[in-house]
């Protein structure tokens, strides 16, 4: 896979660097050629601009001017620098060249153009050739001046040049993959050394951790955050031991109880009342199973994310009346006195029923459970901060345990609560259901005094 991936960036950069290389070449050739002809055609203009000035015409036929222009060496013996000159009339029949082209013509072109550069051949040899017209005094052709040069050794630089970009061009493409090979190589090193340290991970060792490279780049922080994913699963993991090991406590001890209990029954023969007694004892015991099983079955549809949140508007007084009655029972079996201090003005809450039934069902079950008797349990409402107050007056919690109250399967563990019954997923669950909400669940406690939950709503809901 590293050199896989190696290989694919080296690929890539040396794609991209030829391609620009390519591009780099075929400008440097056109501007070089361009220039070259360019060169050439200025030469031949100039040598137009002079001969025409030793041309004259009487408006049906052209004739030379005397002078040394004709006589020049480089029309007269033929050359690398020869300049070769003829003159045609309108039908390209030949009325003057020069000495240097002997028997030989040059080409013509059939146009109307009044100026002209091309490239021919002459016995054979490659020329660089302009063709201009001749003109009477109303503007009308009469012949054409040709003008022509060697361009042979033109030709050679533009081939050496052409076959050195064209032998250059593998090379530099070459170096660039091999270039970039190693310095992808070199680049990718840090991901290796990851993904060796990776595989020495498993779920035995999720506490150790990826070594970070030396430089604070996208690897670097890619090592973080596979750091972080790695915390985050070793945290989820000693979560899951723990509530493996703490559902095993929890099933255990009723289980045990119901055990026991049935065998003692079988021993020998037992009165009626004895065999009422004990199961009525069992099905406690079981209650006990069936309540932890429908906490975690609730506590299953809240973290599933399978459970759609629908807000409705609900009337917060009449709401907490209605668990305030279901909790009768255990109200009057304790000597509780209930305090609902809500307006008589409706208090709308914007919640989804069943979240907020679980809030309120724990948040008074906690308070019920850890209250004494003849003591007292307050629900008011703060309209100004919109939060909802449960307190009681129970044994209140050790300030340096308050921050766990809210894990599940926490119970606080003082000789107090010793014979209090629980799972310790009540608050766990209403925590739960309060973040679903974007909600806000808060504690705060005095040992000996009593505890107060705040639960904190939005205006916006």
């Amino acid at each position: 896979m590293k050199s896989a991936f190696q290989t694919r960036i080296a690929l890539f950069n040396t794609f991209t660097a030829s391609l620009s290389t390519g591009i780099a070449f075929i400008v440097l050739y056109s501007v070089v050629h361009w220039s070259v002809f360019h060169h050439m055609d200025s030469i031949l203009l100039h040598e137009q601009r002079e001969i025409s000035n030793h041309l004259v015409s009487d408006g049906q036929h052209i004739r030379q001017l005397p002078g040394n222009e004709w006589l020049e060496e480089e029309h007269r013996e033929k050359t690398g620098f020869s300049i070769f000159l003829q003159i045609v009339d309108q039908n390209n029949n030949l009325i003057f060249h020069s000495l240097n082209l002997r028997s030989a013509r040059l080409s013509s072109k059939d146009t109307d153009a009044k100026q002209i550069f091309f490239n021919s051949f002459l016995n054979g040899e490659p020329i660089r050739q302009g063709q201009f017209a001749l003109l009477d005094e109303h503007g009308e052709i009469l012949g054409y001046l040709q003008v022509g040069m060697p361009r042979k050794a033109y030709d050679v630089v533009l081939n050496n040049l052409e076959n050195a970009l064209v032998l250059l061009f593998p090379l530099l493409s070459l170096w660039f993959f091999l270039s970039s090979f190693f310095s992808a190589g070199h680049g990718i090193a840090p991901i290796h050394h990851l993904i060796q340290a990776a595989k020495q991970l498993d779920e035995q060792h999720l506490e150790a951790r990826l070594p970070l490279p030396s430089h604070n780049d996208e690897i670097y922080q890619l090592a973080i955050t596979i750091n972080d994913l790695l915390k985050r699963l070793d945290d989820s993991f000693q979560r899951e031991k723990e509530i493996t090991a703490n559902l095993s406590h929890e099933l255990r001890t009723p289980l045990t109880g119901i055990r026991g209990t049935l065998e003692v029954l079988i021993r020998k023969p037992r009165q009626p009342a004895v065999y009422e007694k004990k199961i009525k004892e069992i099905i406690l015991e079981t209650d006990r199973i069936n309540h932890l099983i429908e906490q975690l079955l609730q506590i299953s549809r809240i973290e599933s994310g399978a459970l759609a949140v629908e807000k409705i508007a609900i009337n917060l007084k009449q709401f907490l009346q209605a668990h305030l009655e279901k909790w009768q029972g255990e109200i009057e079996k304790k000597q509780i006195t209930t305090c609902l201090h809500i307006p008589e003005t409706p208090i709308t809450v914007w919640c989804d029923p069943f979240l907020l039934d679980v809030i309120v069902s724990n948040l008074i079950s906690n308070a019920l459970k850890y209250s004494s008797s003849g003591s007292v349990l307050e629900l008011s409402w703060n309209e100004t901060r919109q939060i909802l107050y449960v307190t009681d007056q129970g044994i209140g919690i050790e300030p340096d345990k308050i921050q766990y109250v809210f894990n599940r399967f926490y119970r606080v563990d003082t000789s107090q609560n010793a014979g209090v019954p629980g799972t310790g997923l009540g608050l766990f669950m209403a925590n739960k259901a309060t973040t679903l909400q974007d909600l806000e669940l808060s504690v705060e406690s005095y040992p000996g005094k009593g505890t107060t939950f705040s639960l904190h709503f939005n205006r916006s809901n």
